[in-house]
């Protein structure tokens, strides 16, 4: 199902000609963009139609770069979430055959299964021929889950590191009264406040 570069500018261009069209109605004028001379830009030419034009060109350039619709929004994490382990490998079969289907492949290398449950419980879960691993744990964006759900430990990781940070500007501010080192106050703004 992929496009050929030719269909996405000949798309590109019937979106430039709506543009010029609503212009046209909602103005009178069929320009985009500057006026002649360098004058200003046409009434409609606001900021979020400029945000949303740039958008477009955007998503096209992406299109382009990857040939596929599906593929220009390059997935790199997904959550499949299910009841059971049946269902969760008909959810996993069904989007592995949508990515095949895209011209993608599921990259079992960098796959991880695990399973949120207070009780330990396997769970092997399967792509093609080949068995995801399964975690207790992971860290996704600087935040840990765990298979049981608890929170305690990414609560005290957070509140290690938030003491981190606290403990100089403790000492230099509070005990010292004037700190040994230059101190940007402006990265405190919650103390003046």
């Amino acid at each position: 199902m992929s496009r050929e570069a030719g269909d996405i500018e000949s798309e590109w261009t019937m979106f430039r000609a709506s543009i010029v069209e609503a212009a046209d109605r909602c103005c009178g004028r069929k320009v985009v963009g500057a006026c002649r001379g360098g004058n200003a830009r046409t009434r409609w030419w606001t900021p979020v139609v400029r945000d949303a034009v740039k958008l477009k060109k955007e998503s096209y350039r992406a299109l382009l770069a990857c040939g596929t619709p599906e593929t220009a929004d390059t997935v790199d994490d997904v959550v499949l979430l299910a009841s059971s382990a049946r269902d969760l490998q008909l959810s996993l079969d069904r989007f592995a055959a949508a990515c095949e289907a895209a011209g993608m492949k599921i990259s079992t290398s960098k796959s991880e299964a695990m399973v949120l449950n207070r009780k330990k419980v396997e769970c092997l879960l399967r792509v093609k021929e080949e068995i995801l691993p399964q975690v207790e744990e992971f860290k996704y964006l600087r935040v840990l889950f765990t298979s049981e759900g608890r929170m305690e430990q990414e609560i005290d990781r957070q509140i290690g590191a938030a003491s981190a940070v606290m403990r100089p500007l403790h000492r230099s501010v509070v005990v010292k009264r004037a700190p040994n080192l230059p101190v940007d106050l402006n990265s405190y703004p919650h103390l003046w406040s």
